[in-house]
């Protein structure tokens, strides 16, 4: 795996661990240093998308031909599962750590967990399902309109655009849901049970 492919990755978990962070964040209740829960969530989000690289790269090189045997079925839900199943790790990751860094309190600590967690599912549903409508709705729409052929890239970079607005978009609304719900709430232990 090239040096760029590992940058890209670690980049793009970065920026996904930092939207959980923040969110994460406000659900610790009390006024969270949000630069702080924020470079958590980038130190995390760097880590864990160089080391899923670093897996991915060596399990592919281990098991070219095996993979290429399943069914198709299979496959594509492999394809599809995957990156959700990895969004839920790492947000979660992302939420724990923010939970430790915040708060003395296990209380805090699995509420971070889980808001974190359920953050990284809906963020990887979504994403997961963006390429699909992409390549099935908004291309075929936009060609049938006279807009000209898509190239791969072009419809690579459409795709990763428009991700970035949609997570941008889902980050702002659990922000103000999690900030509502427990952003003003001060944390009753300061210490762990």
């Amino acid at each position: 795996m090239s040096l760029a492919v590992f940058y890209a990755s670690a980049l793009i978990w970065a920026f996904l661990c930092v939207l959980v962070a923040v969110v994460a964040g406000a659900a610790a209740g009390g006024r969270p240093r949000h630069w702080k829960t924020a470079l958590v969530g980038l130190l995390v989000g760097a880590a864990f998308g160089v080391v899923t690289g670093a897996l991915f790269s060596f399990v592919a090189a281990m098991t070219v031909f095996p993979i290429s045997l399943l069914p198709a079925l299979l496959l594509s839900l492999a394809i599809y599962f995957t990156p959700i199943a990895l969004s839920v790790a790492a947000a979660g990751l992302a939420g724990l750590a923010v939970g430790l860094l915040e708060r003395r309190s296990a209380a805090i600590v699995r509420r971070c967990l889980t808001v974190g967690v359920i953050f990284g599912l809906v963020l990887g549903i979504a994403n997961a399902a963006l390429a699909p409508v992409w390549m099935n709705a908004l291309i075929p729409a936009l060609e049938a309109a006279g807009i000209g052929r898509w190239s791969a890239q072009s419809i690579g970079a459409a795709t990763m655009a428009s991700g970035v607005m949609v997570d941008l978009a889902l980050a702002a609304v659990a922000f103000r849901f999690v900030r509502h719900r427990w952003g003003a709430a001060a944390p009753s232990t300061h210490h762990v049970h």
